[in-house]
């Protein structure tokens, strides 16, 4: 008896792997009692990772997993987030609301004119696609799984980095299929960090020889004989090229069966796979043998319509050829779409066409899809395979997609319209639409050099008026990213005294021109424009191209420290419904702040972490920062430390991290960290040369460094430092320093004996107080006062007012200058109180280096008793913060990561950094395991 036809892949069962598929069953039921992890599945190509995988979900879901699970596409490995959508089901038109939501923030195009601040707001998309990994694990535990993850895009990759740092706090099983020798830089970083973090792997080898027996005695039929055995010997156990050797042998009726035992008549020819897959495929009819190429050129899974469009086949007879290839098994059903059962057989059908076959194919697919308004990432991949010359027809299309385009994949769309516009006229209007889009392509890919050269030479060649305001918007924000405000100004000045834009742009470009006049501390100048524009915005029907205008004026209010009516402008502009609400949050932080309003300045915050996900990158970051900034100033320390740890994980933007350092330097130094504060300090440098631009940002180092001064026992340089804040940073911020900064130059001046510098701060803070709100200036005002004329109500005043702000730390400070004042007048009794005040309050921000002067200072009283802080242990519950105690009590509760960070007002990010501490103080391996020693400790 003879062996005929063509063998099945994956129509066997598994052969080999049973100890494998045990370990990757061990690790799911971990993860299903509350112990997430990482499974890296590594071997070779047709080792059997895909058939692994396969025989394996369906067994993790009968342990009560959910599946999550996706393949990667060597043909969108350029389309950002294409492998995990593909696993979460984000592109397939969900009826989930949260996958619909998530799908169109990934798709959506920008606006023209808009600037997104960072390079690309992938940072975004990965924390919400967290966001809804931790909400399906709070209904049950995930198993989250790639396969050919080697294939997969680079921002799915660095998804799947995220989630592996905070995997240990989910029950969550992360699975990547690995392809060994097919890597990427990106993925090999990400392998090396999973594997530093606990990552299993599981590295598939070849099969054993009595493993291939029972693998080709399975496909046979029968006991395999020696010449059998010898015939797949050249397959070295890969058990996909034992299917083909075996396969090619039943082609050619080489196997024969003779008393149960299988022998081969002949030797296999080990020519090229694709060669030989081919060789099988002979026996298909031509007309699927061509449908089949098309699909491959589709990609896999492709959908029937797709194929059918640019195959130009009647859909009825296109169904009734395909059910021939699911019968032969080279397709299969995957969802509602068909799927290649196996990639190298669509390999084959590619590579072996000719690369200028395949390439006018792949024009032909890309332009019917365009016709048929297929989505625009689609038409993109085939367009970007179809060589350089891409004609009238692809212009015609990218001319009317190219926001769409550039809103789903910024880099094919670049490459796209780089190679278009090559060939094409300047003065065509296609093309200049096309360059204006690229322009703006490039400025969001943080391309800003060649942004603005695209965009110069683009002005040079179009009149119209519409792309000509596009073209100055892109100019103006391409000097912004480059941190140039002279230039960014000057452009938007130039744009608004040109004959280019309508009267509703140009109050844009002045209300713009405005922004960057307050950044550049030109404060007079900027009110007379930002007025300018306001008053011509009211004669626009609706004025909402004040806004920015107006927003400025909230700032140049907010700067001149009346911070209610700087409240009351961003109202105004808020109720508009067409505000910058970034930038009203920030202003409003700083206002409450000034105020002493401690919780309506965290609700802005925690609004702002709410919706900083779907601002951006840097927004996210500027959220971390701002909301450090406010812990620190209310007495929060230990939550601004987390704050700073998860804003610094998030890229750098706007010198944010600088600041976050310096905030962490200053909570260290105050709490005799001195190792601490050396790291943080050394990435928070003071610029060389001071800006207005410089301020906020820059303030926090040179306060750092001011103080790092004091606690070395420089007093001549903290004095330099903390004189340059009071006189140039207080100058261009919004009295947010004034009234603790003011103070510390006054004494350090009176240490060194400059008395004529301490009046002169007095006097310049004497000046502020004339034209502020009172609630702003009056307590730094009165402190100084006391300091320098000795005036104890004035030092009494200031600390209650302090103490009703809810700032602790100036407070315990006023309370000290009171003290030594009292104590120098022979009243201890009144000193010791006041000392003790302080160190009440330093106590509760763990403040070392303070309570040491507070011990002094009852020492030269006669008071023998210590103030310094009990160190808080590294270990165990008592190491955990306030808010990381909260936080357990909360995971405990059952609660997740998106609701704690509800419940306690913070970001996921923050919450995710305060479950990490908690793991790894506790030495726990999982939120289950915090749940059950809270329970035991609670008991």
């Amino acid at each position: 008896m003879r062996i005929q036809g063509m063998a099945r892949p994956n129509s066997f069962p598994l052969v080999g792997r049973e100890a494998d598929l045990e370990a990757i069953l061990a690790r799911a039921r971990a993860a299903a009692s509350g112990r997430g992890g990482v499974l890296l599945l590594e071997g070779e190509a047709g080792i059997g990772k895909s058939s692994l995988l396969r025989d394996a979900l369906p067994r993790i879901a009968e342990l009560g997993l959910q599946l999550c699970h996706g393949s990667a596409d060597i043909l969108e490995s350029r389309l950002p987030f294409s492998a995990i959508a593909e696993c979460l089901d984000l592109l397939g038109g969900s009826q989930d609301p949260r996958r619909a939501a998530l799908a169109e923030f990934i798709c959506g195009e920008s606006p023209p004119d808009s600037f997104a601040g960072f390079p690309r707001n992938e940072i975004s998309v990965i924390q919400q696609i967290i966001a809804l990994l931790e909400n399906l694990c709070e209904a049950a535990p995930v198993a989250l799984s790639l396969d050919n993850a080697h294939w997969a895009d680079v921002q799915s990759l660095r998804t799947f980095g995220r989630l592996s740092r905070i995997v240990e706090q989910l029950p969550l099983l992360v699975i990547l299929s690995i392809r060994s020798g097919d890597t990427t830089t990106e993925l090999d970083d990400l392998r090396a960090r999973m594997l530093e973090r606990g990552a299993d792997t599981i590295s598939l080898k070849a099969l054993p020889e009595d493993d291939v027996v029972r693998l080709v005695g399975g496909l046979v039929g029968a006991t395999p004989g020696k010449s059998l055995r010898r015939a797949v010997a050249g397959a070295c156990g890969n058990p996909l090229y034992v299917v083909a050797a075996v396969g090619v042998l039943a082609d050619s009726q080489a196997i024969g069966i003779r008393a149960g035992t299988a022998e081969a008549e002949g030797p296999v020819s080990w020519e090229s796979v694709h060669t030989t897959i081919m060789k099988r495929l002979r026996f298909l009819p031509a007309e699927l043998l061509k449908l089949l190429r098309m699909a491959a050129l589709l990609g896999s899974p492709f959908s029937v319509s797709a194929l059918a469009l640019v195959a130009a086949e009647n859909p009825e007879n296109l169904l009734r050829v395909l059910e021939r290839a699911q019968r032969v098994g080279l397709l299969v059903e995957e969802g509602e779409e068909l799927a290649f059962q196996h990639d190298l057989v669509r390999q084959a059908l590619v590579k072996t066409l000719s690369l200028s076959v395949r390439r006018a194919l792949h024009h032909r697919i890309g332009l019917a899809l365009a016709e048929a308004r297929y989505p625009v990432d689609k038409v993109a991949e085939q367009l970007r395979l179809a060589g350089s010359a891409l004609g009238e027809a692809a212009l015609d299309w990218l001319a009317t997609a190219a926001d769409r385009l550039v809103g789903r994949d910024r880099e094919t769309a670049i490459e796209l319209f780089g190679r278009v516009l090559s060939a094409s006229d300047p003065a065509d209007p296609r093309a200049q639409r096309v360059r204006v889009t690229l322009a703006r392509a490039l400025l969001l890919e943080g391309q800003t050099v060649r942004a603005a050269e695209v965009a110069r030479s683009a002005l040079a060649d179009t009149g119209d008026s519409v792309l000509r305001t596009h073209l100055w918007w892109t100019l103006a924000h391409c000097a912004r990213a480059e941190t140039d405000e002279e230039l960014s100004l000057r452009i938007a000045e130039d744009a608004a005294a040109g004959p280019d834009v309508t009267a509703a742009e140009r109050i844009r470009f002045l209300g713009y021109a405005s922004v960057r006049l307050f950044n550049l501390g030109r404060y007079d100048r900027a009110r007379e424009v930002a007025e300018r524009a306001r008053a011509a915005a009211a004669e626009l029907e609706p004025p909402a191209q004040a806004i920015t205008a107006v927003a400025a004026l909230a700032a140049l209010a907010g700067r001149a420290d009346r911070p209610s009516e700087a409240l009351e402008l961003a109202r105004r502009v808020r109720r508009t419904g067409h505000a910058d609400e970034q930038h009203l949050d920030e202003c409003q932080v700083y206002m409450y702040i000034n105020l002493g309003r401690r919780q309506d300045a965290l609700d802005v915050v925690e609004r702002m972490h709410e919706h900083s996900e779907r601002r951006g990158p840097g927004a996210m970051v500027w959220s971390h920062l701002l909301s450090a900034y406010a812990q620190f100033a209310f007495g929060m320390w230990d939550d601004a430390v987390a704050e700073i740890e998860s804003g610094q994980e998030l890229p750098n933007w706007g010198d944010a991290h600088r600041a976050l350092s310096a905030i962490g330097a200053l909570i260290s130094l105050h709490r005799a960290d001195s190792a601490g504060a050396e790291t943080h300090l050394k990435a928070a440098p003071i610029a060389p040369l001071y800006e207005p631009t410089d301020a906020f940002v820059g303030s926090f180092p040179r306060w750092a460094h001011a103080r790092n001064a004091h606690c070395a026992g420089d007093p001549v340089r903290a004095l330099e430092l903390f004189d340059h804040l009071v006189r140039y940073d207080d100058d261009n911020l919004p009295g947010t320093w004034l009234p603790i900064t003011a103070p510390e130059t006054i004494r350090l001046a009176l240490e060194v004996d400059d008395p004529a510098r301490a009046r002169e701060i007095h006097e310049h803070v004497s000046r502020h107080a004339e034209n502020a709100e009172p609630t702003v200036v009056v307590p730094g005002l009165r402190w100084c006062e006391g300091l320098l004329g000795g005036d104890a109500e004035s030092l009494r005043v200031a600390a209650e007012l302090f103490r009703t702000r809810q700032m602790p730390w100036p407070e315990a400070r006023c309370r000290e200058d009171l003290a030594a004042l009292l104590a120098g007048r022979g009243d201890g009794t009144a000193a010791e109180r006041e000392l003790t005040l302080a160190a009440a309050r330093y106590q509760a921000l763990d403040a070392d280096w303070d309570l040491s002067r507070i011990e002094a200072a009852l020492r030269a009283l006669g008071v023998r008793r210590g103030v310094r802080t009990r160190r808080r242990p590294r270990s165990g519950w008592e190491s955990l913060t306030e808010t990381e105690s909260k936080v357990a009590h909360l995971v405990a509760q059952g609660l997740s990561n998106p609701n704690i960070a509800a419940r306690l007002f913070i970001s996921r990010r923050t919450v995710q950094t305060h479950v990490s501490h908690i793991l790894a103080k506790l030495g726990a391996t999982s939120r289950v395991e915090i749940a059950t020693r809270f329970a035991q400790r609670e008991a």
